[in-house]
């Protein structure tokens, strides 16, 4: 600053210096911390948010830009709902405000639109940020793609569904290859006893090819379930014909006299019972 004599004439100069070594090292330091963590954040593996404490996001990773092909000023402040999908905007934007106001951590599932315009699943989880004094500053997020995730979960209930149906439908299919069995050797015995030209002999064909018919279906439906290969189990031979002599005894003469010897305790064979008879 100038300097002034009693007359007003200036004389000189009077300067003040102020070592700024720290101030500047400071600055330093918080530029590189801030280039650290750009860089950090740019590269890593996730999209990042951060928020301020009025809710409005100041910052979005490179990642989160290239997954939705917007720059950074279409995603700051609130600009970044535009691209979450109008079914769940309204939810998503309930947690992320109600989790500001209660500073507490959330997470969010939603759906975004990507660079491409299809709409992908992202799991978005947020934390409070405090400053050194404990004054709350907003929230850092990140956000991660979990379409084929949520595919490969989808693909997974449909396949434990269709095991579940193969499962039904090969115990219906046994069942319903018993009774059809009876009633097939039933309808052989009534055709052999009933003499030619019987007005009945048309009705038991009727009967018959009403069982042959449910066969198909029941072989249909073991194949729409996946149950249609030939599985080989140990059965007990014995047991398996024992279950098999009720049909066998009506379909042959009341004439004829069926003797079985079927010892116990002989080692189990690998066969598929449910195509003759109930499993073991």
């Amino acid at each position: 600053m100038p300097m002034h004599d009693d007359a007003g004439a200036t004389t000189g100069l009077l300067g003040l210096f102020t070592d700024v070594s720290e101030r500047k090292r400071a600055e330093a330091a918080l530029r590189d911390s801030e280039d650290l963590f750009r860089n950090m954040a740019d590269t890593a593996p996730v999209m990042i948010w951060v928020a301020g404490p009025d809710k409005l996001c100041t910052f979005f990773n490179q990642g989160w830009l290239n997954f939705t092909g917007r720059t950074m000023q279409q995603e700051l402040g609130s600009g970044w709902a535009e691209g979450v999908h109008p079914e769940d905007r309204d939810r998503c934007l309930e947690i992320y405000s109600s989790s500001f106001d209660m500073r507490r951590s959330c997470q969010m599932e939603y759906r975004l639109r990507a660079a491409n315009g299809e709409y992908r699943w992202v799991i978005d989880n947020g934390i409070p940020r405090f400053g050194p004094g404990g004054d709350f500053a907003g929230f850092i997020g990140s956000c991660v793609d979990v379409t084929e995730v949520k595919r490969m979960q989808e693909l997974a209930l449909a396949r434990q569904k269709l095991e579940s149906v193969g499962v039904l439908a090969d115990g219906i299919a046994h069942d319903f290859n018993n009774l059809l069995g009876s009633i097939l050797a039933n309808s052989e015995l009534a055709m052999a006893e009933l003499p030619d030209g019987s007005p009945a002999r048309e009705e038991v064909e009727a009967i018959k090819a009403v069982a042959i018919r449910a066969s198909e279906v029941v072989r249909e439906l073991m194949a729409y379930a996946g149950q249609e290969n030939t599985v080989f189990e140990p059965v007990d031979v014995s047991r398996l014909a024992g279950e098999m002599l009720q049909l066998l005894k009506v379909s042959i003469s009341k004439r004829a006299i069926l003797k079985a010897d079927l010892p116990e305790g002989l080692p189990a064979v690998p066969a598929n019972a449910r195509r003759s008879g109930r499993s073991p």
